[in-house]
C-alpha cells in the first residue's frame, strides 16, 4: 500500500505527468493492484474522458469505491503526492520532467462520470446511493448544470418546463448565458416568454444566492425527469 489515505491540493505536481501521458490501458496496468485511495489519486490527475476509460478497465468490484474516494479527495501536503508519483514512476523507469495541475473532489468525479457510458455511470451511482446518498446527490448536482439545459432539444425542454415553477424562471434566467436564455424562452409560448422577459426587467437588484437557488430548482426538475425516464417519453 502506497498510502492509506491521501488527498490532494490544487497544486502543480511533476510527479504525475509521466503517468497522465500514458494511454488508458497502460495507466490501468500500472495502478490496478494499488489501494483504492492511490488509484483515486492518480485518476484525479487525468482528463475526464481518460479517467472514465481507466475506470472502465478496472475491476467492476472496485469502481464505486474509486468514485467515492475521488469525490472525497481533500487538500494534503504536496510531499505525499510526490511520494506516490515517484513510487509509481519507478515501475515505468523514466524520468519525470514536467508538471500539471490536479483537482480532486466532487467535480472531478462528476466530470469523469459524464464522459463514461451512461448505463455504467448510472449503475455505479445507484450502488453508491444505497450507502452514501448525500455524496451521490452532490455528484449528480455537478453532472447536470443550468448551462447544460441548452443542450436539450426543444421537445424535452418543453416537457421539463411544464413541470417547472414558472415564477422561478425570470430569476433563473437573469444571469444566464444568451444560449441558455434563448433555448428556454423558445421552449415556452410567445406570450409566456414575453411575460418572463418583462419580469426579468422588473427584478432590479438581485442576490447571487437567489439566482443560484432558482437555477438549481429548475435543474432539479429536469434531473428528476431524466432519472425517472419521463423526460424521454413522448
Amino acid at each position: 500500500e502506497i498510502i492509506s489515505r491521501v488527498s490532494i491540493s490544487r497544486t502543480s505536481v511533476a510527479a504525475m505527468q509521466q503517468i497522465i501521458d500514458m494511454d488508458p490501458l497502460g495507466i490501468t496496468n500500472l495502478i490496478k493492484e494499488e489501494q483504492p485511495q492511490t488509484i483515486a489519486l492518480v485518476v484525479s490527475y487525468l482528463p475526464p474522458a481518460k479517467a472514465g476509460d481507466v475506470l472502465l478497465r478496472l475491476p467492476e468490484s472496485i469502481r464505486e469505491t474509486i468514485v467515492e474516494r475521488l469525490a472525497k479527495l481533500e487538500p494534503t501536503p504536496i510531499e505525499v503526492v510526490e511520494t506516490v508519483g515517484r513510487t509509481l514512476s519507478k515501475k515505468i523507469g523514466e524520468k519525470i520532467t514536467r508538471s500539471l495541475n490536479q483537482t480532486g473532489g466532487i467535480q472531478s468525479a462528476a466530470s469523469m462520470l459524464k464522459k463514461m457510458d451512461k448505463d455504467v455511470g448510472d449503475g455505479i451511482l445507484n450502488n453508491m446511493d444505497e450507502r452514501i446518498p448525500d455524496l451521490v446527490r452532490n455528484i449528480k448536482s455537478k453532472m447536470f448544470t443550468f448551462d447544460d439545459l441548452a443542450d436539450l432539444d426543444n421537445r424535452r425542454l418543453q416537457k421539463a418546463l411544464r413541470e417547472v415553477d414558472m415564477e422561478q424562471l425570470p430569476m433563473a434566467l437573469i444571469a444566464a448565458t444568451d444560449r441558455v436564455r434563448e433555448a428556454l424562452l423558445a421552449a415556452i409560448s410567445k406570450r409566456a416568454a414575453e411575460g418572463v422577459i418583462e419580469e426579468m426587467e422588473n427584478l432590479g437588484k438581485v442576490k447571487l444566492q437567489d439566482i443560484n437557488a432558482a437555477q438549481e430548482a429548475v435543474v432539479a426538475v429536469v434531473r428528476d425527469l431524466e432519472e425517472s425516464g419521463d423526460l424521454d417519453e413522448g
